[in-house]
């Protein structure tokens, strides 16, 4: 049994007028069933910026007007997939400051769509029980509005 799968994507990291925080309703992968952020993995041949415009549009029916590129970081934890034991998690964060479109809190499902639709939740209400390292690490960057490109590895993680 191998013992790593590798993975990358592309996320956004956007706020309401509130404050509040845009995250998904993930149905599938190891963030199931957490607040995960609108964010996925790029198709053949495509940008970043064009992944997260997509990805975006097809979680959340927004579409990201204006972007600023804030990092990369790394998530390793333990996942059993297919033949592998753990995960690394690759992803590039983008702060959206503006968008155009409307909120679909149920998203079209179609095959590969893990989002069951999109919501504005409050920075105190997200933790680790019920978001994805992906969020906490956007949370962490709203309140110190530092981003913290560290990689981060944990020993254990619980898929819901």
């Amino acid at each position: 049994m191998s013992q790593l799968h590798q993975a990358f994507g592309v996320y956004g990291i956007y706020t309401s007028d509130k404050s509040d925080l845009l995250v998904i309703h993930k149905t599938d992968g190891p963030y199931q069933h957490r607040y995960d952020l609108p964010g996925g993995t790029p198709e053949d041949f495509e940008g970043s910026q064009t992944t997260l415009s997509r990805e975006f549009r097809e979680e959340t029916g927004l579409r990201p007007m204006s972007v600023q590129q804030l990092g990369l970081k790394s998530f390793c934890y333990p996942w059993i997939f297919e033949q592998t034991t753990f995960n690394q998690h690759r992803a590039l964060f983008y702060r959206v400051n503006s968008v155009t479109g409307a909120l679909l809190e149920q998203t079209q499902q179609f095959e590969g769509q893990d989002s069951a639709g999109a919501t504005f939740i409050k920075l105190e209400a997200l933790n680790s029980e019920n978001a994805s390292p992906l969020v906490l690490t956007a949370k962490a960057y709203l309140e110190t509005h530092t981003f913290d490109d560290s990689d981060m590895t944990l020993e254990h993680w619980t898929v819901l």
